[in-house]
């Protein structure tokens, strides 16, 4: 008789499964689960119904940042509303099924989160997003959420659903470095515990790297030491100020840390003195003897003690302390081709400097130009006038690098999917496309390619004399030692 009137039940308008969801009768919920549990597929109707709410849920979640988009608000990365209420979201009916339904595998099976996560909204893909969730609550001035280990332990479990787990690694990676390297990670041990909990979901194959940068940051404290004791003996003989520069630096490993475009800086003379002396300490390590040393400028911070009406800490990149010793000793004012000569970079990455120096809250360069872009004929020169209220600031500056470059994932992407087609072949000898394919999809299980793709970098193995076409099977394929 109760499995004549199930649908009755679970649908009716005032007491139904929806209704007892959607105002959280936990008890009732509870209930309505041991009574329909017990008919052999009691549970089936009470999934889709479950099912349809939380794709509704899902659905109102996805039209707010469309609806922003729509209404001229522009596509950010940094907004961390979309991932807050997918967190709410999921723990909210995680709870319930673990809960009020004993961890029910049909009914966890119902919440269909895999889609969800993987439903990419605007120009951002919801790995970026929960990227930048992550940095944003783990960095120092970042958003102050309480108890950050938990909602990092929520981002984890949302990350499990995710498809692109080599995107999130990548864009994670990049965040983290700068974190890092501007020393604005909030805690080492909330660093360390993040990536111990993806380590655990992903293996230690996954996380190597960000062990490996978390390591060169503890090891560098030798060479700051030895850098030290190297300025301080013989000071006397030695072009640099010792009691005016407070020097730092990282040696880091370069298979740890991303790839950083390569950028040729003719630092002030006082910085040339800094570079001269560190490698000359750097040369008498034995580790780092046999090493290449190269200077990565895009990464650095610099303290500069500035003298106006009054004195200003400015804390600012190794570029923005460079232009800003420039235009100290400049009385002229100079256009933008001028200054970029001055350390020969590129204008692109200038213009980003001097809009940094020129068209922030306290602007420490005067700018002669109309509009909000840097324009050839703009002209700069030394603001001797600045007052700021702060005594200590930071002069924020645009990235010059991206989050993540697409088109080096899809690379990366495509080695993979050979070298797991090599590795099956090898062991197979022989096998059909399908069965190919197949093996190939549970393999990579740090993203999902497509068939097609799949397909291509066969095609190309084949060209390289890897593989070969089965002369007397259709759609085989054989392993050329």
């Amino acid at each position: 008789m109760l499995e004549k009137r199930e649908k009755i039940l679970l649908e009716k308008a005032g007491s139904g499964c929806k209704v007892l969801l959607a105002n959280d009768k936990s008890d009732d919920l509870s209930r309505t689960y041991r009574l329909f549990n017990r008919l052999p597929k009691g549970l089936e109707p009470m999934a889709e119904i479950i099912k349809d709410h939380i794709t509704e849920m899902r659905n109102e979640i996805i039209k707010r940042p469309g609806a922003k988009i729509e209404g001229g608000e522009k596509d950010i990365n940094q907004d961390p509303n979309f991932v807050k209420e997918l967190l709410a979201l999921h723990g909210k009916y995680m709870a319930v099924v673990n809960d009020q339904f004993v961890g029910n595998s049909l009914l966890q099976k119902a919440l269909a989160f895999v889609g969800f996560v993987n439903r990419d909204v605007g120009k951002f893909k919801n790995a970026d997003l929960m990227c930048s969730f992550c940095d944003r609550i783990m960095k120092t001035g970042g958003e102050k959420l309480g108890d950050v280990e938990e909602y990092l332990a929520k981002v984890v479990q949302l990350f499990s659903y995710l498809a692109d787990k080599d995107l999130f690694a990548k864009i994670y990676r990049n965040q983290l470095a700068r974190r890092l390297l501007n020393s604005r990670s909030a805690s080492d041990d909330m660093e360390r515990l993040m990536i111990g909990k993806l380590k655990l979901k992903c293996g230690s194959q996954f996380t190597f790297k960000m062990e490996g940068m978390m390591n060169d940051l503890a090891i560098g404290g030798d060479h700051e030491a030895a850098f030290s004791a190297y300025l301080k003996d013989g000071q006397e003989t030695r072009k640099i100020d010792v009691a005016k520069i407070d020097f730092n630096v990282q040696v880091l490993t370069t298979d740890y840390w991303p790839a950083y475009k390569p950028m040729e800086v003719t630092p002030p003379s006082t910085m040339k003195e800094v570079h001269r002396g560190l490698q000359e300490v750097l040369r008498r390590d034995h580790v780092t003897f046999k090493r290449r040393l190269g200077w990565s400028h895009t990464l650095g911070n610099v303290t500069i003690r500035a003298k106006y009406q009054k004195s200003y800490d400015l804390q600012v990149t190794t570029l923005q302390a460079c232009y800003l010793m420039v235009f100290s000793k400049e009385t002229n004012t100079l256009v933008l081709g001028e200054v970029s000569q001055r350390l020969h970079l590129p204008d692109d990455t200038v213009k980003r400097i001097l809009h940094s120096l020129s068209c922030g809250k306290c602007k420490v360069l005067k700018r002669e130009g109309q509009g909000g872009r840097i324009k050839a004929t703009d002209k700069f020169a030394f603001n001797a006038s600045v007052n700021c209220p702060l005594r200590k600031f930071r002069i924020p500056m645009a990235s010059l690098e991206e989050s993540h470059n697409p088109k080096r994932v899809e690379e990366d992407r495509g080695i993979a999917i050979e070298a797991a087609i090599v590795r099956i072949m090898k062991a197979r000898k022989t096998i059909g496309h399908p069965q190919l394919v197949a093996e190939v999809l549970s393999q990579l299980s740090f993203f999902s390619p497509n068939p097609k793709v799949i397909k291509a970098r066969i095609h190309g193995l084949i060209e390289r004399e890897y593989l070969e076409r089965d002369a007397s099977q259709v759609n085989h394929y054989n392993y050329l030692a």
